[in-house]
């Protein structure tokens, strides 16, 4: 071994316990954690301390069962904070060196107020990032649909929000309906936020199917809202295209997700209410517009109603004079030809008178002046019939203009009568819109003009 002293490798790492072993009580030291595994209720950690980009310390620490055990009771949900790959914690250290194993920490406490306030100043961080790159207010750009009813909800089923948020959905006193499709997550732990991420862009690739994105959970303490309060979270909300609407179940403490959602309530309840209130202001303005139509036709009818009478009342005296009027034309017809008539009668007596004294003064030429006339007798006696005759037909035929000019006649044979606002119309006015109301013998009809189309 040419004089050179060799000592066995358990002879080294004993030499190096029994010195380290000299090093007595625990210490507090501040460190990343690299690498971590929960094993049989052991939790095996990778301590690193980086100066940059690189690594200048590196050991191996332990927290053993019992220990994990009072910290988990102690800080509830907030232990996944602090045991995370990546965070940086304040732990209590003893020095333990193992033959096989070599150099390791057991870790006897943690500064969980370090923690968190290492988490509030990541979450301020956050925050001013994304207040930096301008998404803090995309959502507010959005247009949530007057009627939202094509929910996407974002929660736990088993989550008392969800339930709370449900149940006053699907029983408002309105009987409104809402299509609800569940995409359900872990709203607290250490995969929370990955999972809400994960949720969110699955909606992104059916926000056609949805009017408004709906995260929602119960209460909590400040702690168990840290899924909400990540960066990652913050950008992938302010970034949907859809509206987001939050319920996160808190009073008092404002999450990332809150502040970069297009509107964000206190509870599930309240998310519920909004989106319920929403439909029923929508509802009543569509009754209040109902009725307003409603009112203005009833008076636009009671004003052409008014209107109509007037007219007819000023039309009925001209159609009675112009019926007067044709019947004393009428008579003065009659009396006309009855006076014709009874001249060229009285005419025509006179000559059968002359004729007769002739036949009897001329008793040679009875036989043949006799056939003549009766001759001349019959043509009198057609020529008065057909005379007669001719001017009966006249004056029914005056008779019948007469009465088919009567208004009422015209009506009762199933024609109709149609004014613009009191007045007969004239085709050549009339203009798409104009409300026209047109008059049957039992009703009256009040119409809109659509379309106008000349037909030569």
């Amino acid at each position: 071994m040419s004089g050179k002293k060799v000592f066995s490798l358990t002879k080294l790492n004993t030499s190096i316990g029994k010195h380290l072993n000299k090093v007595s009580g625990a210490f507090w030291i501040k460190a990343e954690i690299a690498q971590l595994n929960f094993r049989s209720g052991h939790v095996y950690l990778e301590f690193v301390e980086k100066e940059g980009d690189m690594i200048v310390a590196k050991s191996r620490a332990t927290i053993w069962k019992g220990e994990y055990q009072v910290f988990e009771h102690r800080l509830g949900e907030l232990l996944f904070q602090v045991l995370k790959q990546g965070a940086e914690i304040i732990a209590e250290v003893e020095i333990s060196f193992h033959n096989v194993y070599g150099l390791s920490l057991n870790i006897l406490d943690l500064d969980d107020s370090y923690t968190i306030g290492e988490l509030e100043r990541k979450r301020k961080l956050a925050i001013e990032k994304l207040y930096k790159e301008g998404n803090v207010e995309l959502q507010g750009k959005l247009k949530l649909p007057v009627v939202p009813q094509r929910l996407a909800i974002i929660s736990s089923a088993t989550a008392a929000g969800y339930e709370d948020f449900i149940h006053q959905l699907k029983n408002n006193q309105q009987g409104y309906k809402f299509k609800i499709d569940l995409f359900e997550t872990a709203v607290q732990g250490d995969k929370a936020t990955s999972m809400l991420i994960e949720q969110l862009k699955k909606i992104q690739l059916l926000k056609r199917d949805y009017d408004a994105i709906i995260i929602i959970r119960g209460g909590g303490a400040k702690m168990d809202l840290y899924a909400f309060d990540q960066y990652e979270i913050g950008k992938e909300i302010s970034e949907a295209s859809i509206p987001v609407i939050t319920g996160i179940g808190h009073e008092k403490d404002e999450t990332i997700a809150d502040i970069v959602a297009f509107l964000n309530l206190k509870t599930p309840t309240a998310v519920a209410e909004f989106l319920i209130n929403r439909v029923y202001t929508y509802d009543q303005n569509i009754e209040i517009l109902l009725k307003n139509i409603s009112d203005d036709i009833k008076d636009l009818v009671e004003d052409n109603r008014y209107s109509f009478e007037l007219r007819v009342a000023k039309l009925f005296p001209k159609f009675s004079s112009r019926i007067i009027n044709e019947s004393n034309h009428l008579k003065l017809s009659y009396s006309k030809i009855k006076e014709k008539s009874f001249s060229q009668l009285n005419r025509n007596q006179y000559q059968l008178s002359r004729s007769s004294d002739y036949l009897r003064s001329l008793p040679s030429q009875l036989k043949y002046s006799r056939k003549e006339l009766d001759n001349y007798l019959y043509r009198i006696e057609r020529e008065i019939k057909s005379t007669i005759s001719s001017e009966k037909k006249n004056i029914e035929l005056i008779d019948l203009k007469i009465e088919s000019k009567d208004p009422q006649r015209i009506l009762e044979k199933g024609y109709s009568m149609t004014v613009k606002n009191g007045r007969l119309i004239d085709p050549n006015s009339i203009k798409e819109g104009d409300v026209l109301e047109t008059r049957t013998k039992d009703h009256r009809i009040e119409s809109i003009v659509k379309k106008i189309d000349k037909l030569m």
